[in-house]
This record gives C-alpha cells, sequence and structure tokens, in this order.
C-alpha cells in the first residue's frame, strides 16, 4: 500500500521492539542539522522498554523497497547503545547505520518519520480546545498485522488540555511535563506516538470550522493509573479448600504521555554524541 492520507502516513512511523522478554513501540524521529535538507533520523521508545539499559540489541521489523519496487520486509537485530533522557522515561539511538547498510544493498527504507515541525510550542498549544481527538500509534499487548508489519491504531480524547502539565508536574524544574489521554492503554504501547489528528474538517477554539487537515505529535505513552479491586477467584474441584480472595489491578482507560518537547533535548545530546 502506498500511503497518501496523514493516518495511512502514520502507520509506517512505527516499530515493534523486542528486547529480551519485553516488547514495546518505538517510532521514527528526524533532527535538523545546521546543513540544508540534512537530517539525524533516530529511534524513540521508553527506557523502561528497554529495561532501562544503555546497551543492548533490539529486534524489530522494517518496510523496505528493493530495486523493483517491491515492498518487503526485513528484520533487524540491531546492537545499539541509547542515548537515555536525563530526566523523563525516554531514550533514542541513532539509525542511520540501518540507512546506509540497506543504501549499500540498494534498497530503500520504506517508513515516516515525525519532524520537529510537528511539534508545537507551549504558545502554539494555546490554540487547541481541551478536548481534541487523539490517535496512538503501537503495538498493544504486542498484537500488530504480522502478515503486513503494520501496528494498530487506538483512538481518544485529550483528558487534560495539552498545554497544562497535569498535576503541575516538573513546572518547578521549568522542564516538559505530562498530559493525560482517555484512551485504552495495555503493555506493550509503551513508547507509542499519540498525535491530534484531523482530516478534512475541525472546530477551531473560537467555535468555527477549517477545512484542512493537520497532525500534531503531542507526546509519548508511558505509564497509566490502574485501580485495585477485590476480585474473587473461581474454586475449582482440586485444591479441596477455597483459595484466598485476592487484589486484581484493572485499568480505568486512561494514559500518561511524555509532553513532545522533551524529546527536542535530545538534539544537544545527539550533537555531543556525533562529536
Amino acid at each position: 500500500m502506498e500511503p497518501v492520507s496523514i493516518s495511512e502516513k502514520l502507520l509506517y512511523t512505527t516499530v515493534r521492539i523486542q528486547h529480551e522478554d519485553s516488547c514495546g513501540t518505538g517510532f521514527f524521529f528526524n533532527f535538523k542539522t545546521d546543513k540544508e535538507e540534512e537530517m539525524i533520523p533516530v529511534l524513540i521508545t521508553n527506557k523502561h522498554v528497554l529495561k532501562n539499559k544503555k546497551q543492548g540489541v533490539v529486534t524489530f521489523t522494517v518496510h523496505i523497497k528493493n530495486e523493483a519496487g517491491e515492498e518487503l520486509n526485513h528484520t533487524f537485530n540491531y546492537d545499539t547503545g541509547w542515548i537515555h533522557h536525563p530526566i523523563h522515561d525516554l531514550c533514542c539511538c541513532i539509525v542511520a547505520p540501518i540507512h546506509n547498510f540497506l543504501i549499500d544493498k540498494k534498497i530503500n527504507l520504506f517508513n515516516v518519520a515525525f519532524q520537529e515541525d510537528n511539534i508545537w510550542t507551549k504558545e502554539k498549544l494555546q490554540e487547541l480546545s481541551a478536548i481534541e481527538d487523539v490517535v496512538m500509534i503501537g503495538y498493544p499487548n504486542g498484537l500488530f498485522d504480522s502478515h503486513n508489519n503494520l501496528p494498530i491504531i487506538r483512538k481518544g480524547i485529550t483528558a487534560s488540555h495539552p498545554v497544562i502539565d497535569f498535576k503541575n508536574k516538573d513546572a518547578k524544574m521549568n522542564l516538559p511535563g505530562i498530559g493525560v489521554i482517555d484512551m485504552a492503554c495495555f503493555p506493550g504501547s509503551s513508547g507509542s506516538p499519540i498525535c491530534i489528528l484531523n482530516e478534512g474538517i475541525y472546530s477551531m477554539k473560537s467555535g468555527g470550522a477549517y477545512a484542512g487537515s493537520r497532525v500534531i505529535f503531542i507526546g509519548v505513552l508511558f505509564s497509566g493509573p490502574l485501580m485495585n479491586v477485590e476480585g474473587k477467584i473461581v474454586v475449582k474441584n482440586i485444591p479441596t479448600r477455597a483459595v484466598p480472595i485476592s487484589q486484581t489491578s484493572v485499568m480505568m482507560n486512561l494514559g500518561y504521555y511524555i509532553k513532545a518537547e522533551a524529546i527536542l533535548d535530545f538534539k544537544q545530546l545527539l550533537s555531543e554524541t556525533l562529536k
């Protein structure tokens, strides 16, 4: 499938990351450099997806196109170093070696990367309303379309205003905080990009409508609140005594995301690494 619409292109922004016995979501991001049209391509995910390690092998499958233009999949076992964000549950690695490896074999990496322009400033976020439609691209519970190597799209709404740092977290340190979305979030979705997506017509904060499409990258999923409830376990014939009552955690269909602004902190760290 040749992606045309914004939502179709979002399908090619992520990869399913496997590390040891964990599974999570990673996404491609391009940082600008001082040279025009030159980018630093990276893969971003959560630290906890990699068990907070800075070195190790991760496995993921990418879309490629051969010389004949045929779309294929290629699985990498990538032994790389990860740059950890100093504060947030974020890390990134440089994927230029993968690009170069494929170029040497005359193969094109077929992916879509988020750009710095997709991240709105705090001033720009003021234009948004408290309730906006959001989508999340990822691999909940590790599920995905294994035949086409495509992720799963989840949809919800903002549960806190995108410009507000939820519970004023990190405000005293003048750091990007967190936001909340109303959406079912499961293990495996960690590291998923969250975007405000409008295709066609969308409402303005002032009450008017705008004809067009937009995608605003607002953050990266990293956790969510759980609620403890008492749940009685079914007693079988064997054993012969009742199993005691246990505490079970249930999800509240809410997710916490790290504000996308935090990703820009990697730019300086990457520059130091490349030097």
